[in-house]
């Protein structure tokens, strides 16, 4: 649980790697009874291709967690009413990163054989 904030290098990548000029501030919040919310989510972690349109995405929805070949992950059923589109993003679709906490949440940009994603830290004044 907790608020979890776009890190510095993941803004780096975008500015640099996808051509976003301005990056608002960027978050996602894991909440309680699998409550889930997102605000400005750069667009191309939506995108299949990784391809940036330089827009941000917000929604509200539920979380599940599930197990991702190693690790874990989390499964999102985002509902009507966001700038991103409801429905189910899957796979799980945000990674879970280290063991213990400070846990790290990772989506991956486009193809995963890319290699290329991004990341949001715990808010550490939580």
């Amino acid at each position: 649980m907790g608020v979890y904030r776009l890190t510095a290098a993941s803004q780096e990548f975008l500015r640099t790697t996808k051509g976003y000029r301005s990056i608002p501030m960027s978050e996602i919040d894991v909440q309680p009874e699998s409550r889930i919310s997102i605000r400005n989510l750069p667009d191309c972690a939506v995108d299949g291709f990784g391809r940036g349109g330089g827009k941000f995405l917000s929604g509200d929805g539920k979380w599940e967690i599930e197990k991702d070949f190693i690790a874990f992950g989390l499964t999102l059923r985002i509902a009507d009413g966001g700038s991103m589109s409801p429905g189910i993003y899957a796979g799980p679709w945000i990674a879970i990163r280290r063991r213990s906490s400070p846990h790290v949440l990772e989506i991956t940009v486009g193809d995963p054989d890319s290699g290329e994603s991004i990341r949001y830290e715990r808010d550490s004044r939580q």
